[in-house]
């Protein structure tokens, strides 16, 4: 799924760039301007989430501290898979800047996985 089928075909309400939540304050003109290239951002204090398209309708949630933007060394701490993005936005409006978001299937950082996102169900793929 390419971006513009995304914005255009499913998210016309971002159609015009990024959707942006939280105290963004503290972020330089740059740093801003690295969190619209994804379709939806959050900052909580001092951290950041992202959503991203990803191939065959999936999302993922990426998730770093504002410091690293503001310097422009903008790698993610984790980054969680999710299903679609109904289920990705539903974890970044949870997600309280702290705690691990919920929700998702696959977590490339450490190679963990729970199916159907069940916590319960959590392993980790050697």
């Amino acid at each position: 799924m390419s971006r513009s089928f995304f914005l255009d075909e499913i998210m016309p309400a971002v159609r015009d760039g990024c959707v942006l939540s939280g105290n963004l304050e503290g972020l330089l003109p740059e740093s801003l301007t690295i969190l619209r290239e994804y379709a939806f951002a959050k900052v909580v204090g001092d951290r950041y989430a992202a959503i991203q398209p990803m191939t065959f309708g999936k999302f993922r949630l990426k998730l770093g501290p504002v410091a690293r933007l503001n310097r422009r060394d903008y790698w993610d701490d984790v980054e969680y898979c999710y299903e679609n993005v109904t289920a990705a936005l539903e974890a970044l409006n949870a997600w309280d800047g702290v705690t691990e978001p919920s929700g998702w299937f696959r977590c490339p950082t450490d190679a963990r996985r729970r199916p159907d996102g069940d916590p319960s169900r959590e392993y980790v793929r050697a």
